[in-house]
């Protein structure tokens, strides 16, 4: 193990442009990770036995068309995966097929109080952590 937990950006597109980020400006594309770099991604998340994997950074990483794919992929090597997400278009199905992939924990930005609420009201009904 090289480190106690793994930050993965799975997409730099996101839904958003909150004043406070810095991702609508960034000059690099806006695009989702290739199947090849996440495969290469596995390979090392399962060679250097991390613990904990977050997806998060510059992107909503729910807006990846693969996402719960790669959540349950991720949580076959991973025991602890996380992600952090603005919750704008998570539906209750949503969160249930976290859990059902093996999401550890959704940590909620609270910039729309409204839409954060309707998603932890959703991690209640099926059981799914969240801060």
């Amino acid at each position: 193990m090289i480190t106690s937990i793994s930050q993965l950006e799975i997409t730099s597109k996101c839904n958003l442009r909150c004043v406070y980020c810095p991702q609508p400006s960034l000059v690099r594309p806006k695009d989702h990770m290739p199947e090849d770099v996440f495969e290469r991604t596995l390979y090392w998340l399962a060679e250097f036995q991390q613990p904990l994997v977050h997806l998060h950074h510059f992107g909503e990483s729910t807006m990846h068309p693969k996402f719960l794919e790669m959540v349950d992929r991720i949580s076959d090597i991973v025991p602890d995966v996380r992600v952090s997400s603005n919750g704008v278009g998570v539906t209750r199905e949503m969160v249930q097929g976290m859990k059902d992939a093996g999401l550890t924990m959704l940590a909620l930005s609270i910039h729309r109080p409204e839409v954060v609420q309707k998603t932890a009201e959703y991690c209640i009904e099926v059981g799914l952590p969240y801060e």
